[in-house]
C-alpha cells in the first residue's frame, strides 16, 4: 500500500468558496475553501483520510515538531456528532475544512473542465482532492488539509441560505 498525504474524498460539500478567494481575518491571505462532509459508514474513505493524516504527522515529527508529537495536536478531521451536534447535516458524519491559495480546477462527471461557478454549491456531492500537511504556529500545532481539484458527482439538496428561503416562503401565483 502506498503511503500518501493526498486523498480523493467522495463527499457532500458545504461552505463552498471556490470561485473567489475569501479572507477570514483582517490581513490574512485570501483563500479558496470548502468543507467536505463524509459519512462515518464510508470506512474506506475514513481509513484513507486517517492514513494520510498519520503520514502528515510522521512528516511533522521529522520536519516541524522537533522530533516528537506535540500535545493537543489539531486534526483536520472533525466529528459532526460532537462539533456540530445542533446541525442535522453533520449527524453521523465527519467533516474537514480545506483551503488553498490557488483556484481549484472543477471538472464534471466526464472529467471535462467546467467554468460555470454554479456547478459546485453547498449541498452537492463531489470528489475532492485533499493534501494533508503538518503545520506549526505560535498558538497550535497540527495537521491541515489543502484543497485540491474538484469533480462534481451529483446534485444534492442545497444547504444554508437558499434552503432556508425555500422553507420560509411559498411561490406567489
Amino acid at each position: 500500500m502506498d503511503i500518501t498525504t493526498r486523498v480523493k474524498v467522495p463527499c457532500r460539500v458545504a461552505y463552498v468558496r471556490i470561485n473567489k478567494p475569501v479572507s477570514f481575518r483582517d490581513g490574512a491571505t485570501e483563500k479558496y475553501s470548502l468543507t467536505c462532509i463524509v459519512n462515518k459508514e464510508d470506512q474506506d474513505t475514513v481509513d484513507a483520510i486517517n492514513n494520510a493524516i498519520y503520514e502528515a504527522q510522521r512528516i511533522g515529527i521529522d520536519k516541524k515538531w522537533d522530533g516528537s508529537m506535540p500535545d493537543d495536536l489539531k486534526s483536520p478531521l472533525r466529528d459532526g456528532d460532537t462539533d456540530r451536534a445542533d446541525d442535522e447535516t453533520y449527524k453521523g458524519k465527519y467533516f474537514i475544512s480545506a483551503s488553498t491559495i490557488q483556484k481549484p480546477v472543477v471538472v464534471d462527471q466526464q472529467v471535462h473542465i467546467v467554468n460555470d461557478p454554479r456547478l459546485v454549491y453547498s449541498g452537492c456531492y463531489c470528489n475532492v482532492i485533499l493534501e494533508f500537511y503538518p503545520f506549526r504556529s505560535p498558538a497550535v500545532d497540527g495537521v491541515a488539509a489543502e484543497l485540491g481539484n474538484i469533480q462534481f458527482v451529483k446534485d444534492g439538496e442545497p444547504l444554508g441560505f437558499q434552503n432556508r428561503l425555500n422553507n420560509e416562503f411559498e411561490v406567489i401565483a
